[in-house]
């Protein structure tokens, strides 16, 4: 068995003199708790309570489930398992029956916790496995700065678990596994918490981005390299919608060309203009998942309004530290081991897939980052593809990267589509018609409650939204990179 030392984490957390309390629930619904491993500072695991069962004074909580890689399958793709088992457990199981004097995890192992006994108190954890467990210490701490009270338990495994008062398990560590984990703080209660969509779009007046990227056509051999500053001049924030009013000078070049964006000066297409970005949160939201978080992939890319004949239906959040040590999510890959389908329902097995969409080049890739919105956006197959990353930004007095400078951002053509684009009749109830807009238009609808309900990548004046229930709905129209947004009333 591994021996762990339960000493390490009393010198995170600072000795005070309060008193303690019997409250020690281990979990709370509602809260979701975030867990580093004892050798890094990454958040890996997010453990929150998805449902309750009570049974009189008794309650059983449902745990939130992973995928696991099928570590005893003998079929690999890229160097990796090509099944894997999704509805799985994190380290403290499936489910946990709660008593006022105990908790008892169980499914697939079966162990118990005693949260309210004393220094000395002993009993067994584990029976299968014939381990026991012994309260060796308790403390009075400062944790996450508020007065706390903990008990070390100590394992025959030698294993150790620490349980706070006020914040339940401080740290775990899984007879079956090599390390343990450390909770690293409460999600936006205390401590570290996983970013989320009003993390990622926090965007300030006076910010400057610039990208750089590529498109080319679908069916064509050209390709148009581009890069685009864009400049913040106002938000607005109405619920759950972000609104910002952006200023966008954007160059492309015209030709076939490498996979690498030419000098400046070969450049032959510029313009400047004013936008507004529309950034609506939504549960589905990338921005809003946690690490290892299982994600309808239909979902993200009807966002994109793009609806391939996809045979993958899933993929996971992925969070890590860039170069730089920016946390960044991601969904997707270029690797091809992030998409997955459902091999097997009865036995909750998904089997990876190398592309997405039904033609065998299809791969999608999105990274987000603190502040800073969608840092890259790959969305590419046969023939056809899109590239859009983040190389350069200001804000407040910080510049990451090099910002092209003002000489190259001359004898723009500046024009404005907003007030060209307007919606008749309004309100409609079946068609209605978008003036000022050609068949490269994106029009994408969504309901009142930001989820997305009509997507056209190539619009045609009449829109027939008959299929559509009444009420209100936010238009957004994407034309020549500038997206305006109107309200349509459907009766």
């Amino acid at each position: 068995m591994k021996l762990k030392s339960h000493f390490t984490l009393i010198i995170l957390l600072g000795l005070c003199t309060y008193s303690f309390s019997q409250d020690w629930s281990l979990l709370k619904p509602g809260l979701k708790y975030n867990f580093t491993l004892s050798n890094d500072s990454l958040i890996v695991a997010t453990l929150w309570i998805d449902s309750i069962q009570t049974y009189g004074s008794d309650t059983i909580y449902y745990l939130n489930r992973i995928v696991k890689d099928c570590d005893t399958c003998n079929e690999w793709l890229d160097n990796n398992p090509k099944f894997a088992y999704y509805n799985q457990p994190q380290f403290l199981q499936k489910k946990v029956y709660v008593t006022d004097s105990l908790c008892y995890f169980i499914s697939p192992e079966k162990y118990v916790l005693f949260s309210k006994e004393s220094k000395g108190f002993s009993w067994t954890f584990d029976t299968a496995n014939a381990i026991n467990a012994t309260i060796v210490d308790m403390k009075e701490v400062q944790l996450f700065d508020t007065a706390d009270s903990i008990k070390y338990i100590l394992l025959t495994s030698g294993d150790t678990i620490i349980i706070s008062k006020n914040y339940g398990i401080l740290r775990f560590d899984p007879v079956y596994e090599n390390q343990g984990y450390i909770l690293a703080g409460i999600n936006k209660k205390a401590g570290k918490s996983v970013p989320d969509f009003f993390d990622v779009y926090n965007f300030s007046v006076g910010d400057i981005f610039e990208y750089k990227g590529y498109e080319i056509l679908d069916g064509s051999p050209n390709k148009f390299d581009f890069i685009e500053k864009d400049f913040i001049n106002s938000r607005t924030v109405i619920g759950d919608t972000l609104k910002y009013g952006v200023h966008i000078k954007y160059a492309s070049t015209n030709e076939y060309g490498p996979n690498y964006l030419p000098p400046f000066y070969e450049y032959s297409y510029k313009k400047s203009y004013d936008a507004e970005w529309i950034f609506v949160n939504t549960f589905y939201h990338p921005a809003n998942k946690f690490n290892g978080e299982l994600i309808d992939y239909d979902e993200i890319l009807n966002s994109y309004g793009y609806n391939p004949e996809a045979k993958v239906i899933y993929t996971l959040l992925k969070m890590y530290y860039d170069e730089n040590q920016v946390l960044t999510k991601m969904i997707g890959s270029e690797r091809n081991i992030d998409y997955f389908s459902v091999a097997d329902s009865s036995h909750n097995l998904f089997q990876r897939e190398p592309f997405i969409g039904s033609w065998d080049w299809d791969i999608n890739e999105y990274r987000y980052q603190v502040g800073l919105g969608e840092v890259y956006f790959l969305n590419s197959g046969f023939e056809w593809g899109k590239m859009r990353e983040l190389v350069a930004y200001k804000k407040g007095n910080d510049t990451v990267g090099t910002l092209a400078n003002d000489d190259f951002f001359s004898d723009f053509e500046e024009y404005s589509v907003s007030d060209q684009v307007n919606l008749f009749p309004n309100p409609t109830n079946e068609f209605f018609t978008v003036t000022g807009i050609n068949s490269n238009t994106v029009i994408e609808i969504f309901d009142i409650n930001g989820k997305l309900v009509f997507v056209c990548n190539t619009c045609e004046n009449p829109i027939n939204i008959s299929q559509l229930q009444k009420g209100v709905y936010m238009v957004k129209i994407t034309k020549h990179k500038t997206v305006v947004v109107r309200k349509l009333l459907k009766e």
